[in-house]
């Protein structure tokens, strides 16, 4: 669950004004809006990953990947 909580916690920066603030002032408002999309489709499925991880190696490693990205992010 802590997985989830790091994509929540993504979600609502990627909601922030100051994130808005600064994709209008850098031009990337469509990139962000894309990243939002994609990491609410994650959201969407992680709970069902993580009930499969363990006897899932590849899912396993899909969600090891996507928690070394959010701290990265974060």
């Amino acid at each position: 669950m802590k997985t989830v909580k790091c994509t929540k916690k993504f979600l609502d920066r990627l909601a922030s004004t100051t994130f808005h603030e600064h994709g209008r002032i850098y031009g990337v408002m469509d990139e962000l809006e894309r990243l939002k999309n994609s990491v609410e489709s994650i959201r969407a499925v992680l709970p069902d990953a993580q009930k499969k991880q363990e006897q899932d190696c590849v899912v396993q490693n899909w969600i090891t990947s996507l928690k070394d990205v959010l701290h990265l992010a974060d």
